[in-house]
């Protein structure tokens, strides 16, 4: 299921890297980072826009199911 996505979102402007994770109750979790100084609502609507171009390759089960994109901000010490 995550090669359509990891697809669209490779090269998402200031993406630095991604890391994914397919569990084996069939859950995929796919973490985009960007580059320090990114403007991270800009970012999200990027892989949003990049998530949407992939659905038509995704199985109905994904489609039906959905799929979520959710910003998250590492808390500094």
């Amino acid at each position: 299921m995550g090669i359509p996505i990891e697809h669209s979102v490779n090269g998402v402007e200031n993406s630095i890297y991604m890391q994914s994770n397919s569990g084996s109750d069939g859950t995929y979790t796919l973490t985009v980072t960007f580059a320090i100084g990114t403007d991270l609502n800009v970012a999200v609507a990027l892989v949003e826009n990049a998530v949407n171009s992939a659905l038509p390759q995704l199985p109905e089960q994904v489609r039906a199911a959905g799929i979520n994109v959710k910003k998250l901000v590492p808390i500094s010490s």
